[in-house]
Order: C-alpha cells, then sequence, then structure tokens
C-alpha cells in the first residue's frame, strides 16, 4: 500500500538492503530525489550549500548519497525536491549514521526532525 506524505510516497511495507531496520515502524520507498542540504543553524556564509541524491525516504527519515561525510548527531537543513525540480520538503534532519566510502562520497542516514511540506 502507498501513502502520501509531505507530497511524497511513503509505502507501508517491507524494508530493503543492508540499511533495513527492525526498529523502524514505517517502511522506506526507495525513490531517488535531489536534495539540497546545509549545516543548521548555518553561521558562516562559508557553509555553502551542497547536494545529494536520496536512496530512499520514509515519513521519519531518509538515505542520502553526498559527496563529504557529516558527523553522527550533526544537524542539517534539508530540501527535498520533486521529479519537476520544485521543493517537496523542508526539514531540519540529525545525521543518525555515516557510512564513508573513500574518496568518492558516504551514505547518511538521517532523522527527520521538524518537517514542513510544499
Amino acid at each position: 500500500m502507498t501513502a502520501t506524505s509531505g507530497g511524497l510516497p511513503t509505502e507501508r511495507g517491507a524494508s530493503e538492503g543492508p540499511w533495513s531496520s527492525d526498529r523502524r515502524r514505517e517502511a522506506r520507498e526507495p525513490l531517488v530525489r535531489q536534495v539540497d542540504y546545509t549545516p543548521f543553524p548555518r553561521v558562516l556564509l562559508a557553509q555553502r550549500q551542497r547536494t545529494g541524491v536520496t536512496r530512499n525516504l520514509s515519513a521519519s527519515g531518509l538515505c542520502l548519497r553526498t559527496e563529504g561525510a557529516q558527523p553522527v548527531g550533526s544537524l542539517l537543513r534539508v530540501v527535498v525536491h520533486r521529479a519537476d525540480g520544485q521543493p517537496a520538503l523542508e526539514s531540519v534532519g540529525r545525521v543518525a549514521w555515516c557510512d564513508a566510502e573513500g574518496t568518492d562520497g558516504c551514505w547518511m542516514g538521517l532523522q527527520l526532525l521538524a518537517t514542513r511540506s510544499h
């Protein structure tokens, strides 16, 4: 069954892949979307906006592929875009885990804390 949450579909069903967890309450939708993110709160102009892509989304979090790792526990302001490039969801997320893959980037799991749909 597929429902819509904040303009993004979320599937109710089994999770997939090595990122699955029995503690998760809602299933993840395997969905690739562009995400813009910056540290939160942004206190320096040098803290530029960065871009990543999602691996999956749920009502309470997302898995994000990025070029650079962020410390576990840090806060990020994230904007998830629809397929047409328009913002679908804006949130503050906490980095729950980060799995670096050499110099090619990393996967990050974000717990969404405060979300606003567009």
